[in-house]
């Protein structure tokens, strides 16, 4: 918990951020107008509006709104120093908490900032939801936490600076005002002779540490998330719900009533309708493909999605509200948010549509992404080998399954197909055909099939068949009953490559492990738009893919195999700049060992590399070993920033090393993290 504080509140530090900008400032060139700066300008502007407000001096005293008496900011000599400085910081905080308790609950909301990303103007630099989740931890940490537990503390400061005794006064309770019930009966908490206070107080300043610095630091904890993150999740809304109750709940916070409770009811009506009815649909799951043990393909289908519907990478928060039985613990969980990638063929999009790629915790019994990958994989065994779900649940999962690709029906002109997939998938489907049906022969005749027979008959069914530069997997006639709620789509950061086209030349996209599924999104957006705007000469001369850098780092040899195949049945694929990048173990061949950071081609050769029994990848994906020195990648393009757009889905600590160089390099940048 302690080291979730100190490498927060490091990572969140406003000065380290400015600092990276002024050192820098040579390189900056005039940029947009974004969501970022308009949302920081009108809330410093809330600010300084309800800061000057209670300092305003006028005929009719201080505090406009409510006719009070105004605070003066000159210590009088008659007035103790500890006194001045208390009302002084309480006047500040107090205001502070107003404007950032909004903040907090602006950037939380779901269906008013997606509609934000989707109607503004060309001219606003958007990127509501990697700004909003920037603006939210920055609020919380600095606005909220720090600022409520001084406000609450300060409290002690004139006993402190000049000795004013303190008085601690029980009068009882009144639960007529049950949200504020304690008695007062002294006219100021502070006064130059004593201080006074009630349990209230007490009740205040507990509840702050224990929410700020014990309930959020632990609800963020990786080792929380990973053991279950909808129980984080919930314990991160608790501590939340009752810092708003404990500001509005007091019958000294007026001001709280007319601007907080506004913005509150209005995140809870954005709440009601994106839980019940905004872009709510029932996703059908068309098959479960698993790469490893860690990682898994989602593939889908919604029902109310349109053609043009969907954007680069969108965000869908996926649960299993249409399921009897329980998945996990515990019972309640929270929808799950995944970046997709999409499928434009019109003649295959009823069988899907959507795709995701998910990795999971293996480890973790309570994880719903595993549950999920299980019961696909319980589905496959148990409708086609008699295997029950007890049986699969007390079983460990076999690491080595093939990884699969894009399955079939993609047939529009973003990707490639021919007339040989085609026979060799009607093939596939008559082998499916006899699977099943000794199968069920076996079953006839009495006999229980073993559980090695099932681990080999599920090898079989969702083994990869490679056709060329097309893969068709063998799984694809076996259906899932499989129903999930999907809330969606919401625009990821992602959204302006599919949908401004024109505001950027040369593009980098950048991912880690499982976060390379949006790299499908942009390619088939950009090849689809070329293909509708562009003549076939244009397109070859000028098309964006030849200026489009791919960069892919992963630990395990399996996800980038999952990746080369995927990329490869896109339509122009090759056009692209590719640098995949293995970081997991040495190969085993001891001449590979001093090729470390150099450039070799992966192959299916059983002594070269731990990358056998995989397909061979094109000869256009190089892939080098070594960890990645994205600052010297990314010094490429500084020539060309004005122009470049830069793009990244990787976990925490990759993603501070791209800041550090777009910052470095003035790059128009973009992130999502996993």
């Amino acid at each position: 918990m302690f080291s979730y504080l100190r490498s927060t509140i490091l990572q969140y530090n406003p000065c380290k951020t400015y600092a990276r900008m002024f050192r820098n400032r040579n390189n900056w060139v005039p940029s947009r107008m974004t969501y970022h700066g308009v949302f920081w300008a009108i809330s410093v502007l809330s600010l300084f509006v309800t800061v000057g407000d209670r300092l305003w001096v006028s005929q009719t005293g201080g505090d406009l709104l409510l006719k009070r008496e105004s605070r003066s900011i000159i210590p009088g000599s008659d007035r103790p120093l500890g006194d001045w400085l208390t009302n002084w910081f309480w006047l500040i905080t107090a205001r502070t908490l107003i404007v950032s308790l909004n903040i907090s609950f602006v950037t939380v909301m779901w269906m008013i900032p997606n509609f934000l990303e989707e109607a503004a103007p060309a001219f606003l630099d958007m990127d509501v939801r990697h700004s909003n989740i920037q603006i939210h931890k920055f609020a919380g940490i600095w606005l909220n936490g720090f600022v409520v537990v001084i406000h609450c503390a300060l409290l002690f400061l004139p006993t402190i600076i000049d000795g004013t005794p303190l008085h601690f006064m029980w009068d009882g309770f009144d639960f007529s005002n049950w949200w504020d019930p304690c008695v007062r009966t002294f006219s100021a908490y502070i006064t130059p002779e004593d201080i006074y206070f009630t349990y209230d107080e007490v009740f205040r300043l507990i509840l702050s540490v224990l929410c700020f610095c014990i309930l959020i630091p632990i609800s963020r904890a990786d080792w929380m998330l990973g053991k279950s993150y909808s129980f984080a999740m919930g314990i991160h809304a608790f501590a939340g719900f009752a810092f708003m109750y404990d500001m509005v709940r007091k019958n000294s916070h007026p001001l709280c009533y007319r601007f907080n409770l506004p913005f509150i009811f209005l995140y809870i009506i954005d709440r009601i309708f994106s839980t019940f009815f905004y872009r709510v649909n029932r996703f059908k799951v068309h098959k479960i493909q698993r790469c490893s043990d860690t990682c898994f393909v989602l593939f889908g289908h919604l029902d109310n999605l349109p053609y043009r519907g969907q954007g680069c990478g969108d965000n869908y928060w996926l649960l299993h509200r249409f399921q009897r039985t329980r998945p996990c613990s515990p019972i309640f969980q929270r929808a799950h948010p995944y970046t997709s990638f999409q499928n434009w063929d019109e003649k295959s999009r009823d069988l899907w549509n959507i795709g995701f790629v998910i990795r999971t915790n293996p480890k973790n019994a309570h994880s719903w992404s595993l549950w999920l990958m299980e019961q696909g994989l319980y589905q496959h065994l148990g409708n086609n080998s008699g295997m029950s779900e007890r049986n699969l649940e007390n079983r460990s999962l076999e690491p080595t399954l093939k990884p699969t690709a894009i399955s079939e029906g993609i047939q529009n002109p973003a990707y490639r197909i021919d007339e040989e997939t085609k026979e060799t998938h009607q093939q596939t489907l008559g082998d499916c055909s006899t699977t099943a049906e000794s199968s069920a022969d076996c079953e006839s005749e009495g006999e229980k099939p073993s559980f090695e027979s099932n681990k080999r008959g599920l090898r079989k069914q969702m083994s990869l068949k490679i056709v060329g530069a097309n893969f068709v997997s063998e799984d694809s006639c076996f259906g899932l009953q499989l129903d999930l709620r999907s809330y969606g789509p919401y625009r990821s950061s992602f959204y302006v490559i599919g949908n401004s086209y024109t505001q950027f030349e040369h593009l980098v996209l950048i991912a880690g492990g499982s976060g390379f599924g949006y790299f499908l999104s942009a390619l088939t957006m950009i090849n689809d738009y070329e293909r509708e705007n562009m003549s076939h000469a244009e397109e070859k001369q000028s098309s964006k893919l030849t200026r489009t850098t791919i960069i892919y780092t992963a630990r395990e040899n399996q996800l980038i195999s999952l990746c080369g195949q995927m990329l490869s049945s896109l339509k122009n694929f090759d056009k692209c700049n590719y640098r995949p990048h293995y970081t997991g173990k040495d190969c085993e061949h001891p001449g590979e060992l001093k090729k470390r950071g150099k450039s070799y081609q992966i192959t299916s050769e059983p002594s070269q590399c731990h990358y056998q029994g995989y397909a061979e990848l094109p000869s256009s994906l190089q892939i080098t070993q070594g960890r990645l020195d994205i600052d010297h990648v990314l010094s490429e393009f500084k020539d060309v920033r004005s122009d470049t757009l830069v793009c990244a889905c990787a976990s925490t600590g990759f993603l501070d090393q791209i800041k550090l160089a777009c910052y470095k390099y003035a790059l128009r940048l973009r992130v999502e993290e996993i």
